[in-house]
Parts: structure tokens; C-alpha cells; sequence
């Protein structure tokens, strides 16, 4: 026989879950309509890290590995390092092979390619706003949901960090994911792991997370 409470149980989960997904998606279309058309893209900086990360990406989508044509000084002090294409020991890793998709879809166009990135970071970006609304309604704390478009719709530095493709928004992306599947205070899963351990292909110094995440659940 069917358990008439689990049946229950598991219909006002679904529907839970419905009503904060649908939340999150009306979130991103507000944070949409005021954002974008107030944050016109601005082309990337001649010396931006963008174009080591490009460079990488079309090696990496060559099947070159991981090299860039674009020198850092500090990498002649290595004789493996002296000539071009060197080794990509400067950056990290992460966000060279997530280029590859954008590179790719682009074609090897180097504008179409640049746009293709800042898209995909406007992405990333809407990504947060869905996992901080779905934080918030979750926890019931619909009230909080304004402030928190709000100030990602005004925040100066997330207007950079697009147009520029910082890696610091995708990492950030992940922390936040990292933080509210923490905070649901349920075992954790592989998918925890692998979020955990990409963090520090994008940031090194950010090395210490996927290892405290090990200790704290491994203890």
C-alpha cells in the first residue's frame, strides 16, 4: 500500500522546489531588465588576462595543451619559458578550459570570441542571482531577495569582472553553490567534491577549500 504521508510529504517538496525555481528565474529576469541595459559592454584592456586565457583556450582547442603566445615576464627566468608558445605557469587552468567553449562556438574569431566570453560570464552572473534568490526562499527570507538584486545590479566591480572575464565571478559562482549546499545541512555528495576541488583551478591560492571541505566532512 502507498503511504499516504510520504505521498504528501513528497508533493509539497515538489512543489517547494517549483516555487523556488520559478522564483529564481523571475529574479534573473528582473536583475536582467535593469542590468543589462544600463552596463553597455566596454571592450577588454590591451594587457588584460583575458588574452592569456584566449590564447591558452585556442591551443587547448587545438589539442596544443596548455600555452600561450602572450609572455610574461617573469616566466623567461625559466629556460623551459623563453620562447613562444610557453608553458601557462602564471594563470591558472580553469578558465582557459572553460574559453574553449566560447572560442569554439566562435569560431576562432577573435571579436566574435570576445563577445562570446563576455556572454558567457553574463551567464555565470545570472547563475548567482537564481542560487541567492533560491538561498533566500528557501530559508524564507523572501524579503532579503530585493536587496540582493539590487545590490548585484549596482555593484561596480561586477561590470569588470564581465566585460573582462575575471575568473573571480565564476569562483565566486561556485562559492556561493558550495555555501548553500552547506548550509541545507545534508551529507555530502560528490557533486560537493567537485565544486570544492574547481575552485582551485581558477584561484591557486584557494587551495585550502576543497582540502577543509575534506577535513570537516571527512572528520
Amino acid at each position: 500500500m502507498t503511504d499516504p504521508s510520504a505521498s504528501s510529504s513528497g508533493k509539497i517538496c515538489g512543489e517547494s522546489w517549483g516555487k523556488t525555481i520559478r522564483g529564481g528565474l523571475l529574479a534573473v529576469l528582473v536583475f536582467l531588465f535593469l542590468w543589462w541595459p544600463a552596463h553597455p559592454a566596454q571592450p577588454p584592456l590591451p594587457t588584460a588576462d583575458l588574452y592569456t586565457h584566449l590564447s591558452c583556450a585556442r591551443h587547448l582547442a587545438k589539442g596544443q595543451g596548455f600555452q600561450t603566445d602572450i609572455a610574461y615576464p617573469l616566466s623567461f627566468a625559466f629556460p623551459f619559458a623563453r620562447s613562444l608558445p610557453q608553458p601557462m605557469i602564471h594563470r591558472g587552468c580553469g578558465l582557459a578550459l572553460v574559453l574553449t567553449v566560447p572560442y569554439t562556438l566562435a569560431g576562432g574569431d577573435p571579436h566574435a570570441t570576445v563577445e562570446a566570453a563576455r556572454l558567457l560570464q553574463v551567464f555565470g552572473l545570472l547563475v548567482i542571482v537564481f542560487l541567492g534568490t533560491a538561498g533566500f526562499q528557501r530559508r524564507n527570507q523572501g524579503v532579503a531577495i530585493g536587496s540582493w538584486i539590487v545590490f548585484l545590479a549596482t555593484h561596480g566591480l561586477l561590470v569588470f569582472a564581465v566585460d573582462w572575464v575575471f575568473e573571480e565571478l565564476l569562483v565566486g559562482g561556485i562559492l556561493l553553490a558550495l555555501w548553500l549546499r552547506l548550509r541545507e545541512g545534508q551529507p555530502p555528495r560528490m557533486i560537493d567534491g567537485l565544486l570544492a576541488g574547481t575552485v582551485p583551478l581558477f584561484r591557486l591560492e584557494l587551495f585550502w577549500v576543497p582540502v577543509l571541505w575534506w577535513i570537516w566532512f571527512g572528520w
